[in-house]
């Protein structure tokens, strides 16, 4: 089993990480949280940019028709 985060080292540019720190700092959080909000997000998004639009809207349609039967199925 896999722990529930792993440490990870990368390089920024001195003005990156300035900016980062900034962002961080304005908005009460760590420069940690910040890196990893910011690849949670590019992973959703990626993931998302896979699927059309036309069909990204049927199955949003599908879990809202459907929310009962998925919150149902879940509590079994």
């Amino acid at each position: 089993m896999l722990p529930a985060s792993l440490l990870f080292g990368t390089r920024f540019s001195h003005e990156d990480l300035m900016a980062i720190r900034e962002r961080a700092t304005n908005k009460g959080r760590s420069i940690a949280d910040v890196f990893a909000a910011a690849v949670e997000d590019q992973v959703r998004q990626r993931q998302q940019a896979g699927v059309r639009p036309e069909v990204r809207a049927l199955m949003d349609a599908g879990h809202r028709k459907y929310a009962r039967v998925f919150e149902a199925l879940a509590r079994m």
